[in-house]
C-alpha cells in the first residue's frame, strides 16, 4: 500500500484518507544481509542494516550515510535527518534476532564490534521516528519459542555467546521511548488471517451451522465427563470459535501457531499458509478425504508435498519414514487397521496418526498427544471419542513408531518400537517351524471334549472311519480354505468324507456323527503371521543382550507382549477356524450346513475350543440338551412294522439320520425309554436275566445294547414277558432255601420270579394273607431281629409294614424259636440254675408240667466269673469231644485282661461245636494266661423236630453235663 497498491477491500483494514500518495520505503530481512560479502542494492555494496537501508532509500539518503557505512558506525540524529528530510518514509526490519546472531557469532572482530553497535543504532533510528511524523519504523521480532528467542527476549545472554556483553535493558528502553510494541494478530484472529490469505470467500451460513454442529458436539461430550482441551470445555465459546475459523477447526490454528510454530523451521505465517494452501488443494483435487471442516486429521500426509512440509521442510526429514510406515499411504499399518477393525467407517487410526503425528513434531517436554489433543484434532461430529483411543490402542499392536506414554499419551518418536523389532526378527524364523508351531497350537487348542473326539487334519476318507459317535474333523488350513461368501453350498471335500467312509471308501451309514472346522482364507495369513511374531518374539525375550540394548519401556512391553503371546495366538487361530459344517437334511447343500462361530467364542482364552463347538451345535439345536419326547422316539427310531426293536438300534437313529439331534449325552435317551415304560408305551427286557419292566415295576436300568429290547406292551404280554403279581406260594418257595430274610430282600426275590418289582403294598398284603389261619399259617412275620419266644406280627400289623423292618420266618424256623404265634396256644421254654444236676432236675420238672410233647433245643451256659478263670468254660467245652452224634452249635463271648497290656482282649464266636474245637486249645491256653479272664460259654443242643425228656438222646446230654461238673449253668429248653 505504501508503494500504491490498493486492494479493493482497504477500507476494512485502513481508512483510505490516511494513506499518503507517496512514499520511501527500505525493508530489511536481517538473515539475508551479509555483513562480511555484502550486498548490492540499487548500485551500492553495503556491510551495515543501515547502508542497507539508506540504499534502498535512495541514492540522496546513501550519500547521506554512506561515511557511516564506510566507518560502520551507526549514524546519529542528523544524518537520520538528511536520510529522511520531509518525505514519508517506512523502514521495516525483520530478522533482526537472526541478523544479531550473525554478527555476535563471526569470526571477525570488526564485525563482532557491529553487534555492540547495534543498540546505539536502534536507540537513533527510534528517536529519528520519534522526533518526526514523516518516518514510521517497524521491527519484528521472533517469537520467545523461536530459535532466536534468546535474542528477542533476553539480548544480554544472546551477546554472551558472541563474546560479548549488551545489556538487555538497554535495548529494551530504547524502544518505549518514542513507538509502541505491537502484536500483529491476537490468537482467535489468525484464523481469520488464514482464511482470507486461501480463500476468495467464506459462506457464513455454513460457518454458523459448524459452530452450532461442534457446539453441541463438545456439549454432549462434557455432559458425558470426556476430556477436552484447547478451550472446546466451554461449548458454547468454542462454538463461537469454530464459526470465526471455518473452514479450520481452532484447533488447527492452535497447533500450527503454538505447536509446530515453536519449531525453529517452520515458520508461523509461510510455513502455516503454505501447509494449508497443499491441504486445501489436496482436498480441491479431490485426492484426499471431503471433511466437513478442515482439522489436524484431515492433512492428507500421504500426499508426498504436504508431508514434505512437516518433514525435510523443517528439518524433520528422519520423520518421513515414520508417517509411510505406520498410517501414510494405502499400505502403511494404520491403513491396515481401518480396512479390518474399521471396514466400512470413517478411517479413524489413519485420522488419529495423523494428528498424534503432528503434536509429534515439536522437541519438547511436552512432545506428543494427550486424550484432549488426539480426542480435539480427530473428532468430526457424530464420533464416539472412545473410538479414537480404541484405534490408536489398536494401531499400536502393528505399528512400527508408535509409541504410548503415561497417562493416555501417544506419539510417535523415531526410534524402532516392539512391532518394529518384532518384524525383524521374524525375517528369520523359518516357515517350517512355523508350519510345525501352528500345527502343534491348533492340536492343542482343539483337543477331545468328554464325547466329542477330534481327527486333526484328515488326508482322506481312510482317517474318518465310520462310527456311531461324534467326531470333529479340524481340516488343515493347507488342504482347504473357505471365505463367508462361498462357505455355501459345501465344498466337495467335505462332502465326500460325509458320503464315504474308510479307506474302502464305503457307503458311511452313522452320517450324523461328523462335523468339520474349516480354516478362512482371509485370515489364514493373519494366524500364520501372528505364530511367527509369538516365535519372534520368544526368541527376543530369551536374548538377555538383545533385551539389555532396548531402552526400558520398549523391552517392558516387549516382555509383555512375550506373556500374552500365546492368548494372541489362540484368539488368531480361532478367528480363523470358524467355519463350522454339520449333518443337517438339506439336499440343496448335500445335507451339510455351514456356521460361523460367533466372536465371542472366538476370544476364549483357555480350555479347549472343542467346546466353543459343541456349543455352537447346542445353538443351532444340532446337539440335544433337553429331555427327549417319547412320541418322537417311537415314531422316529422305531422302525415301521416291528414289535420290538433294541436300545442299539434306537440309539444307532440319532447317528444315521441327518435330521436328528446329536446325543452327547446318553442319559437323555435312557431317560426317556425309561419314560416310555412309564407311559406304557414300551416294555424293557433284558434278554440276559430275562427279566421284563413294565408300568407297573420299577425303573429298568437301561443299557445302550443288543441285549436290550422294547416290545410292544401287547407284544411282550403275548410273550409273557410282562410278569405277573406275586403270590403266597412265592413267599414259601423262597423260605424253603432261606427259613429267614427280611422284608427288602424278600421283595428282590419276588422280583426274580414274577419278572415284575412287586410294589411295597403287594408285599406286605401276601405276607398278612400267609401269616393268617393259626395253625395253618404259611410263614410267620416279626418286626426286628427274631429272638426265641418272641411274639409274631398279626395281619393288620403286617398290612401297615414297614416291609424294611419285618423278618420273615419259615413255619418251622418260627416253632424253632418258639415265637407266639397269632392263634396258636403258646409253649414257654423250661430254664433251671444252679449246679449242673439241680438245673437239668429243673428243666425236667417243667417239662413235665408242660403242654409241649417234647424238647427241640437244648442250651446250657456257662459262666466265668472274676477270680475263676477258664475252668468253667473248659470244663463245658470238654461235652462236645464226650457227645460226638449231637448237633451242637457253640458260642463264646468272653474279655481278658494281661498285666501290662492294654486294652485287653475281647472273644466273641459262635458257629459249630467241631469249628470251635479247633481253636479251643488255643483260645484256653490264652485264657489261662489272662491275669484276668470272665464271660460266658454255651452249647447248644438240636433235636430236630424233638425228642421226649427221657429219651436216651437227651439223658446223655444231661449225664455228660452233671458229670464234668462245670460249676453254676444255666439251661433251658425249647418245647414244641
Amino acid at each position: 500500500m505504501a508503494k500504491g497498491a490498493r486492494p479493493s477491500n482497504i477500507a476494512e483494514f485502513i481508512d483510505p484518507e490516511l494513506i499518503p500518495d507517496g512514499c520511501q520505503i527500505a525493508a530489511v530481512v536481517g538473515d539475508t544481509l551479509d555483513p562480511s560479502a555484502g550486498l548490492t542494492t540499487r548500485g551500492h555494496h553495503t556491510y551495515t542494516i543501515w547502508g542497507e537501508i539508506a540504499a534502498q532509500l535512495g541514492p540522496a539518503a546513501f550519500k547521506a550515510i554512506q561515511n557511516n557505512e564506510t566507518d560502520r558506525t551507526a549514524p546519529g540524529d542528523d544524518v537520520w535527518k538528511q536520510v529522511i528530510e520531509d518525505k514519508p518514509t517506512i523502514i521495516v526490519i525483520d530478522e533482526l534476532a537472526a541478523y544479531m546472531r550473525t554478527l555476535s557469532s563471526s569470526g571477525s572482530a570488526d564485525i563482532r564490534r557491529m553487534a555492540e553497535a547495534m543498540p546505539a543504532f536502534l536507540k537513533r533510528l527510534y528517536e529519528a521516528a520519534a522526533g518526526n511524523p514523516n518516518l514510521v519504523v517497524v521491527i519484528t521480532f521472533a517469537s520467545t519459542r523461536n530459535a532466536f528467542g534468546k535474542e528477542t527476549t533476553d539480548l544480554e545472554q544472546a551477546m554472551k555467546e558472541a563474546e560479548g556483553s549488551i545489556r538487555a535493558d538497554e535495548v529494551q528502553s530504547v524502544t518505549e521511548r518514542g513507538g509502541s510494541i505491537l502484536k500483529p494478530a491476537e490468537d482467535d484472529e489468525i484464523g481469520e488471517i488464514l482464511k482470507r490469505r486461501l480463500f476468495k470467500e467464506i459462506d457464513q451460513d455454513a460457518a454458523r451451522s459448524a459452530g452450532d454442529a461442534y457446539r453441541d458436539l463438545y456439549q454432549e461430550l462434557k455432559d458425558r465427563n470426556e476430556t477436552l482441551s484447547g478451550g472446546a470445555d466451554r461449548p458454547v465459546t468454542y462454538g463461537e470459535q469454530v464459526a470465526r475459523t471455518y473452514p479450520f477447526h481452532p484447533e488447527l490454528i492452535r497447533v500450527l501457531d503454538k505447536r509446530l510454530g515453536a519449531i525453529p523451521n517452520f515458520q508461523r505465517a509461510r510455513g502455516s499458509l503454505r501447509l494449508l494452501a497443499e491441504t486445501v488443494a489436496n482436498i480441491y483435487s479431490g485426492s484426499g478425504e471431503n471433511p466437513e471442516i478442515i482439522n489436524l486429521a484431515d492433512i492428507d500426509l500421504s500426499n508426498t508435498e504436504i508431508r514434505n512440509s512437516l518433514t525435510t521442510g523443517i528439518d524433520r526429514s528422519e520423520f518421513d519414514g515414520v508417517a509411510v510406515a505406520d498410517f501414510a499411504g494405502p499400505d502403511s499399518h494404520a491403513a491396515q487397521v481401518d480396512s479390518t477393525r474399521f471396514a466400512g467407517r470413517r478411517p479413524y487410526a489413519v485420522r488419529a496418526a495423523r494428528t498424534v503425528f503432528i503434536h509429534s513434531l515439536e522437541i519438547s517436554g511436552q512432545t506428543g498427544a494427550g486424550i484432549g489433543d488426539w480426542t480435539l484434532g480427530t473428532l468430526a461430529t457424530g464420533d464416539d471419542p472412545t473410538v479414537i483411543g480404541e484405534a490408536l490402542s489398536e494401531l499400536s499392536r502393528t505399528a512400527w513408531y508408535l509409541a504410548e506414554e503415561p497417562g493416555e499419551r501417544w506419539r510417535f518418536v523415531t526410534e524402532e518400537q516392539p512391532a518394529k523389532i518384532i518384524a525383524s526378527e521374524a525375517k528369520n524364523v523359518p516357515n517350517t517351524a512355523v508350519r510345525e508351531a501352528l500345527e502343534a497350537r491348533i492340536a492343542k487348542i482343539f483337543a477331545d471334549d468328554g464325547a466329542v473326539k477330534v481327527v486333526l487334519f484328515p488326508s482322506g476318507s481312510g482317517d474318518l472311519p465310520e462310527k456311531a459317535a461324534l467326531r470333529l474333523a479340524v481340516i488343515h488350513q493347507d488342504d482347504l480354505t473357505v471365505t463367508s461368501t462361498d462357505a455355501s453350498p459345501p465344498p466337495s471335500k467335505l462332502v465326500g468324507y460325509l458320503e464315504k467312509a474308510g479307506a474302502s471308501e464305503s457307503i458311511r451309514t452313522n452320517r450324523n456323527s461328523l462335523c468339520f472346522l474349516v480354516a478362512d482364507s482371509d485370515a489364514t495369513e493373519s494366524m500364520k503371521s501372528r505364530i511367527k511374531n509369538t516365535l519372534a518374539l520368544e526368541r527376543i525375550v530369551e536374548d538377555s543382550a538383545k533385551m539389555a540394548s532396548f531402552a526400558e519401556p520398549v523391552s517392558k512391553k516387549l516382555q509383555n507382549l512375550a506373556d500374552q503371546a500365546q492368548m494372541e495366538t489362540r484368539i488368531a487361530i480361532t478367528r480363523c477356524y470358524k467355519h463350522l459344517y454339520y449333518p443337517f437334511s438339506d439336499r440343496a447343500n448335500k445335507n451339510l450346513r455351514h456356521v460361523e462361530l460367533s466372536p465371542s467364542s472366538q476370544g476364549e482364552q483357555s480350555g479347549s475350543h472343542t467346546a466353543q463347538v459343541i456349543a455352537a451345535l447346542e445353538t443351532a439345536d444340532k446337539v440335544r440338551t433337553t429331555p427327549l419326547s417319547t412320541d418322537q422316539l417311537k415314531s422316529k427310531a422305531w422302525p415301521k412294522g416291528q414289535d420290538s426293536v433294541t436300545t442299539k438300534e434306537v440309539a444307532g437313529w440319532f447317528w444315521s439320520d441327518h435330521s436328528a439331534p446329536i446325543l452327547l449325552d446318553p442319559t437323555l435317551l435312557r431317560e426317556a425309554i425309561r419314560k416310555g415304560v412309564a407311559n406304557d408305551q414300551w416294555v424293557v427286557y433284558e434278554a440276559q436275566t430275562e427279566r421284563a419292566f413294565t408300568k407297573d415295576g420299577p425303573a429298568p436300568p437301561v443299557e445302550i445294547s443288543d441285549d436290550i429290547l422294547l416290545y410292544e406292551p401287547a407284544a411282550a404280554e403275548d410273550l409273557g414277558l410282562s410278569g405277573r403279581a406275586p403270590r403266597v406260594e412265592d413267599v414259601t418257595a423262597i423260605l424253603e432255601n432261606t427259613p429267614a430274610i427280611d422284608g427288602d430282600t424278600l421283595r428282590a426275590k419276588l422280583e426274580e420270579a414274577t419278572n415284575r418289582e412287586p410294589s411295597k403294598g403287594q408285599v406286605t398284603e401276601i405276607l398278612a394273607r400267609g401269616a393268617e389261619g393259626g395253625e395253618d399259617a404259611k410263614f410267620a412275620i416279626v418286626f426286628k431281629t427274631p429272638a426265641p419266644g418272641d411274639k409274631a406280627a398279626i395281619p393288620s400289623d403286617i398290612r401297615k409294614g414297614p416291609l424294611s423292618s419285618m423278618t420273615v420266618l419259615s413255619m418251622e424256623e418260627a416253632r424253632r424259636l418258639s415265637l407266639d404265634l397269632p392263634g396258636q396256644t403258646k409253649i414257654r421254654p423250661a430254664t433251671g440254675s444252679g449246679a449242673a444236676g439241680v438245673a437239668f432236675q429243673t428243666v425236667l420238672d417243667e417239662v413235665n408240667d408242660s403242654p409241649a410233647e417234647s424238647v427241640q433245643t437244648l442250651e446250657v451256659k456257662a459262666k466265668a466269673d472274676p477270680g475263676e478263670g477258664t475252668r468253667d468254660v473248659k470244663l463245658l467245652g470238654m461235652a462236645i469231644a464226650q457227645l460226638p452224634k449231637h448237633d451242637i452249635s457253640a458260642s463264646i463271648s468272653v474279655e481278658m485282661d494281661f498285666i501290662g497290656l492294654k486294652p485287653g482282649a475281647e472273644i466273641h464266636l459262635s458257629g459249630p461245636a467241631r469249628d470251635y474245637q479247633k481253636i479251643e486249645d488255643e483260645l484256653i491256653a490264652l485264657g489261662t494266661k489272662a491275669s484276668d479272664f470272665q464271660g460266658t460259654f454255651s452249647l447248644v443242643f438240636d433235636f430236630g423236630e424233638g425228642v421226649e425228656a427221657d429219651a436216651a438222646e437227651f439223658e446223655a446230654v444231661r449225664k455228660t453235663i452233671v458229670g464234668l461238673d462245670p460249676g453254676e449253668v444255666t439251661v433251658t429248653a425249647r418245647l414244641v
